[in-house]
């Protein structure tokens, strides 16, 4: 018997499993792959050559970023607005000649 409800479960909670991450990600805002070239502020924002400030998603790759502001640099990742405000998730970077 327990086994039984064991497998019953299991067949009801496989395919929830497997639906919740599609659901998720339809209801997210899609996201702009970009190439940036720019610099970090002093306040962590990323200003590119255009003068379009970003937020910074946090992650490994942003805070090496944000650890040398004023430096020249880079940027591919994508790109994510939310009320008006444009957050730039760095996926890589190079550091470019000042």
């Amino acid at each position: 018997m327990k086994k039984r409800a064991i497998v019953a479960l299991m067949v009801l909670l496989v395919p929830l499993a497997l639906m919740s991450p599609a659901c998720a990600a339809e209801t997210q805002p899609p996201a702009d792959a970009v190439t940036r070239k720019g610099m970090v502020d002093a306040n962590n924002h990323f200003v590119d050559e255009n003068g379009q400030t970003y937020e910074m998603a946090a992650n490994e790759k942003a805070a090496t970023i944000m650890a040398h502001p004023g430096k020249r640099v880079e940027i591919k990742g994508t790109v994510m607005e939310k009320d008006g405000v444009k957050t730039l998730v760095v996926e890589r970077f190079i550091t470019l000649p000042e």
